[in-house]
């Protein structure tokens, strides 16, 4: 189709068509069962998942994203089945001036994936801006072609069973407010376009919930959620006609919403404590991308290892008011925390543990504190050759007094045997 028909089959779809929900990603390839693996130029494959017919996207830290009229429920990412939390999902807000919710939702899996947090875009998609699609939809069928009366429309009939699919697009235009059913979403629109490339997309039964990831300068990211497809007027149930479009909700417009639920103070992308750094690893407040809290544990009114005491000098895992966490000395050493940072984490890996209920994880050569009171810390103090080393100070030794007078005795002993011995292997 050429583009200047875009707009005008666009408009069309949007006044006379009938949406309805996503389902599977059909290509236009040869035979149409190809990409079913990681594309070359790997958008995050492996989060995006499947939810018993539908789709879901894994956000990180225990959150997954999918349409609103996809149902909670055990989810399966990278062939490994993650359990729904009950009772968690969570059906986002409308948008100011607007009086219907979005047809998005988020909900928990736990245990979960410890991945890194999938991005997120934060502007507005553009027309001709690349596209992939990837979803759990239908097989693609036989072609077919159907006329409307103004002349012929070729497609290709829905298949049976489904599979997890990437394609390629690219953004056909914004759709603000669009109201499918009881939800108004603000979305993003892709077309299904004819003689493109093998890897031509359009969803299909079973993509709700699949991800829209979009490119730009800065790499890919999550751009949208599939949750619609439009047709033309009485079009054949269960086929993708070219000209048909796929609608994703645009997440930039909801992202302060999504990172309200599903993400901590420590990867919100905010500087919440105003000292300059933002988030784990880089503000060192932040244990890890699930602590929520970027101000200085042992001084923010909180009990942050959950040990019953909160802040220095209430709580024995605090050193002082300065000290960035607080560190429960029953669990610092068997914890599955790397409390010090040396990449080595609990007993028996650590060398700085000494039993599971040891008070520190640092050798007390490189743990910033003057462990013998001898006013020298950790390299600065003489006692310390390397930087592992367990104690400041140095062990016991014999001297030239007390302990020599006690071993005098052990050594003449000593003596006389070795002598005895060697007087006999001379006989």
């Amino acid at each position: 189709m050429r583009p200047i028909l875009v707009i005008a089959v666009l408009a069309a779809a949007l006044a006379l068509g009938a949406p309805g929900p996503a389902t599977a990603v059909i290509i236009d390839s040869v035979d149409g069962l190809g990409n079913t693996s990681a594309p070359p130029d790997d958008p995050g494959w492996e989060y995006v998942g499947i939810r018993s017919g539908t789709t879901v996207v894994y956000l990180g830290l225990g959150w997954v994203l999918t349409a609103n009229h996809v149902q909670l429920g055990d989810v399966v990412l990278d062939g490994v089945t993650y359990p729904a939390v009950p009772d968690s999902k969570i059906r986002l807000e409308p948008l100011p001036g607007e009086t219907k919710s979005p047809d998005l939702a988020v909900f928990r899996i736990d245990p979960h994936p410890d991945w890194p947090l999938l991005p997120i875009r934060a502007l507005a998609p553009f027309p001709g801006q690349p596209a992939v699609l990837i979803g759990q939809g239908k097989n693609r069928g036989a072609p077919t072609v159907w006329d409307p009366g103004t002349g012929p429309i070729s497609g290709y009939e829905w298949g049976t069973g489904k599979t997890l699919r990437w394609g390629t697009n690219v953004v056909s235009a914004l759709v603000p407010s669009l109201q499918v059913g009881n939800s108004v979403t603000e979305s993003v629109a892709t077309e299904f376009r004819e003689n493109i490339g093998p890897d031509e997309a359009i969803a299909a039964n079973g993509d709700s919930g699949g991800a829209l990831f979009l490119f730009d300068a800065g790499g890919w990211e999550l751009g949208g959620i599939l949750f619609a497809v439009d047709t033309y007027p009485e079009q054949p149930a269960s086929t993708a006609l070219y000209g048909n479009l796929t609608y994703a909700s645009d997440v930039s417009a909801y992202r302060d919403q999504i990172f309200d639920l599903t993400r901590t103070a420590c990867s919100n992308e905010i500087d919440d404590d105003g000292d300059l750094l933002i988030d784990y690893p880089v503000d060192p407040e932040c244990r890890d991308l699930a602590d929520d809290s970027e101000e200085i544990d042992c001084d923010d009114g909180v009990d942050n290892d959950g040990d019953g005491f909160a802040d220095f000098p209430d709580d024995p895992g605090c050193d002082d008011l300065l000290d960035p966490w607080e560190r429960s000395a029953a669990l610092v050493c068997d914890d599955d925390f790397d409390n010090d940072g040396d990449g080595w984490k609990d007993i028996p890996d650590d060398p700085g543990c000494r039993a599971p209920d040891w008070h520190t994880e640092s050798p007390q050569c490189d743990d910033g504190k003057d462990n013998d009171g001898d006013g020298w810390i950790d390299l600065d103090d003489v006692d310390c050759t390397y930087a592992w080393q367990i104690r400041e100070t140095k062990p016991p030794t014999c001297g030239i007094g007390f302990e020599l007078v006690l071993l005098a005795p052990l050594l003449a002993r000593r003596g006389r045997r070795v002598r005895r011995g060697n007087r006999r292997r001379a006989a």
